[in-house]
């Protein structure tokens, strides 16, 4: 008989919901693990893109006779819409005035983009306009001709697509703090001084971020998508196969992870919105350095109290273009004694120089690399000034050349990231404020109490800085006889993961090392009465006493390590010895 038949919990991730991840086995839900993260995140999906929370701002994003308000005009449903269905709406000129229009109110900061399905009636434009903060956004699109006006204002970026039967999607990007969202039927570019005429329209959105996204439907409130708050994340950094990722909590101390034309630049332009980034979306930026004979640099504030000590992470995904190397640095000699730096050949992904503490290259596909450095601070301070370097020379050491560019050839860039911690953790997306991803959590409390069990975990890929980091089974009740076994992966070492088990009654730790850090470990631990095996990657590690072994729950706790787990399985017998070898070896 197949020892996974003796199984009565499997956990191979890939099914989940909000707070929950299904086990495979048993099927009536009794096995199911409780999950908790009360922030969003990203991951990397099956189809090996970052994949981030998505939303709709907007109330009744198609329901325009709701929350929406008329100014001379009128709005008829049942109109034949871009998707086939009958959902679209005819929007009417009813006056003479120049202020024709649909609008309404919102409240929203930051980098936001909004967007529209229209196509053209007996009028062939429409006027995107948000009241904002600061100077209005807005632009005129031709619904003839699938071109964009000449009048625009206030915008980051803007676009219109062709989707089919006359029908395109307009959107504008902006970041100021919006508070009313408004749709113009308009004569023509930059003219809304016509008595009568009408558009349709499909389909509005409001979201953060530097482009549109796929629509979201909203009725009385906002709607969210993607990795939303308690959202398990089944990761597939990997490629091989799928694996529960749990973090700890990290900060993104950047207030702009992605629109670099917000930073400070040196003898360079950025273009928004260049190419597709590793999240498939055109919201990667190409920096282009000048035609002047210098260093080629942009720079930001990254926000947050720093204590002498401290490490910090600084990471950006970046990609070869028409020049090849990056160099990332930080500004602050004060804080770390030297320029901090490390210099990067994005055709090859080989670290040409740097004097960092560590340093690290991960490969996403399609020539996008995420690199970057971690360093210690030798003082306190309340920010740190990070720096973005790019050159012609692909095989540059130092922190970068002087040179002269030519305005039109860069390098592709998204993603910048700067946390406090000794190792970089998935992306934390930033559109105007530094952004925190809180820890996350797995626990089941239900599962059979009983003196002869087993349990096996497959996980790998762990990042840790001390502090914690645990599986822990444990009795709890009653509260005098609490009993617990953690065990402990620790990369404490440079190249070696730590495997220590911790017992109570009696309280002893044991270590050991069990191969190379970056690799995927197989653990089981055996209980039969008094006496617990330890098995790890195909062998016995030790066999011990204790006094108290009836268990009753799991939690898996994070604190300052990251996880990334293939499956965990309980059985509630003792495997043999050779099982549990089979079982382990990797």
């Amino acid at each position: 008989m197949s020892t996974y038949n003796k199984a009565s919990l499997v956990l191979i991730p890939s099914g989940t919901k909000t707070g929950k991840i299904y086990s495979q086995k048993p099927i009536n839900g009794d096995g199911d693990f409780s999950f908790s993260r009360s922030t969003s995140a990203t991951r990397v999906n099956q189809s090996g893109l970052i994949e981030k929370e998505t939303q709709n701002l907007l109330l009744q994003s198609n329901s325009f006779d709701t929350t929406w308000s008329t100014t001379s005009t009128s709005i008829t449903s049942g109109q034949s819409g871009y998707d086939g269905s009958n959902d679209a709406w005819l929007l009417d000129i009813t006056d003479g005035t120049d202020s024709q229009r649909l609008k309404q109110f919102v409240s929203l900061s930051g980098v936001q983009t909004f967007s529209i399905y229209a196509k053209a009636g007996t009028e062939d434009w429409i006027r995107l306009r948000v009241n904002t903060s600061g100077t209005t956004a807005q632009s005129y699109f031709d619904l003839a001709n699938g071109a964009l006006g000449v009048t625009q204002t206030g915008l980051i970026d803007r676009k219109i697509e062709d989707v089919g039967g006359g029908w395109y999607r307009c959107s504008i990007s902006f970041n100021s703090t919006s508070n009313l969202v408004l749709i113009y039927p308009a004569l023509g570019n930059g003219d809304i001084t016509h008595t009568s005429g009408n558009i349709y329209i499909q389909d509005a959105q409001l979201e953060q971020g530097l482009v549109a996204r796929d629509y979201i439907e909203t009725t009385t409130s906002a709607v969210y998508g993607g990795i939303t708050d308690n959202v398990p994340r089944i990761d597939y950094t990997d490629a091989s196969c799928p694996s529960l990722l749990l973090e700890p909590t990290r900060t993104n101390g950047l207030n702009h992870s992605e629109h670099f034309d917000t930073y400070n630049k040196s003898n360079t332009t950025i273009s928004i919105n260049y190419g597709l980034s590793p999240e498939n979306k055109n919201n990667s930026a190409k920096f282009i350095p000048n035609t002047t004979t210098t260093q080629h640099s942009i720079n930001s504030q990254a926000y947050g109290s720093i204590s002498s000590g401290d490490k910090f992470t600084f990471s950006v995904f970046a990609k070869a273009d028409e020049y090849a190397n990056i160099v990332l640095t930080t500004g602050m000699y004060h804080l770390y004694g030297q320029w901090v730096y490390v210099s990067v050949n994005l055709n090859t992904g080989v670290i040409n120089g740097s004097n960092a503490d560590s340093t690290f290259v991960e490969d996403f596909g399609n020539g996008w690399y995420r690199v970057g450095f971690t360093a210690t601070t030798i003082a306190s301070g309340s920010s740190d000034n990070l720096t973005i370097k790019c050159s012609n020379d692909p095989s540059n050491s130092g922190q970068g050349p002087s040179f002269a560019g030519d305005g039109t050839s860069g390098i592709l860039i998204y993603g910048a990231q700067h946390e406090l911690g000794s190792y970089p953790t998935s992306y934390i997306p930033t559109y105007g404020t530094s952004v925190s991803r809180n820890i996350e959590s797995l626990s089941k409390y239900d599962f059979e109490n009983s003196t002869s069990q087993t349990l096996f975990i497959e996980c790998g890929q762990t990042k840790y800085t001390g502090g914690g980091g645990e599986f822990i089974f444990e009795k709890t009740n009653p509260v005098a006889a609490i009993f617990r076994i953690y065990i402990e992966i620790d990369n404490s070492g440079t190249n070696v993961s730590r495997i220590r088990l911790r017992t109570e009654y009696p309280v002893n730790n044991y270590d050991f090392n069990l191969g190379n850090k970056d690799e995927f470990k197989k653990i089981a631990l055996s209980i039969n009465g008094n006496t617990i095996k330890l098995f790890g990657n195909g062998s016995l590690l030790g066999t011990y006493q204790v006094t108290v072994v009836e268990l009753e729950q799991f939690n898996w706790r994070v604190q300052n390590s990251t996880y990334s787990t293939k499956q965990l399985i309980m059985f509630p017998t003792v495997l043999t010895d050779e099982e549990l070898e089979d079982l382990t070896t990797i």
